[in-house]
């Protein structure tokens, strides 16, 4: 079983790239942290099945219309068994209007 400490790092470092792309909106660069058979959820959508179908549905919903989007890393629960870590993290952001407002 993984240590606790070494299963948040690899979450914080996760997060950490998650965050720059989110803000960058590069939604190229954010497939490279997930396998295509994910299965995801968010703010605009419910579960979704497929990186294609997350990235369509919910990431280019959602990451331009956002600013100061910031993972709530000191709230952050991980942990980890061989080459799987799981992650908890809320996350906080602010939409726009399509007037900017």
């Amino acid at each position: 079983m993984m240590e606790q400490r070494e299963a948040e790092q690899i979450a914080r470092e996760w997060l950490t790239a998650m965050h720059g792309y989110v803000r960058a909106v590069d939604y190229t660069g954010a497939r490279v942290l997930f396998h295509d058979d994910v299965v995801g959820f968010g703010t605009y959508s419910g579960i979704l099945d497929g990186l294609d179908h997350l990235m369509a549905e919910q990431w280019q919903q959602v990451w331009g219309t956002i600013t100061g989007f910031t993972f709530l890393v000191e709230q952050l629960r991980a942990g980890g068994d061989g080459a799987v870590i799981w992650a908890i993290c809320p996350w906080d952001s602010q939409g726009r209007r399509d007037d900017g407002s």
